[in-house]
């Protein structure tokens, strides 16, 4: 009985440190893809911006030259 516990024991600890190895890359997966979707709004917040500033400056370009 006591060989049989020691075996699960082992078992238990090679198991638990692939389980640990294995969250640790889900986790950083999953702070990779955060980040990227972060990064890619950020983006397209500031071409938008800077497309919306071209648009206003076009509108009053052409109600100031009236």
């Amino acid at each position: 009985m006591e060989i049989e516990a020691q075996v699960q024991i082992e078992l238990n600890k090679k198991y638990g440190k692939r389980l640990v190895a294995l969250a640790w890359a889900i986790e950083i997966i999953a702070a990779s893809i955060g980040f990227f979707i972060g990064f890619n709004q950020a983006q397209q917040s500031v071409r938008r911006q800077r497309l919306w500033d071209r648009y206003r400056s076009g509108l009053r370009e052409s109600f100031c030259s009236s």
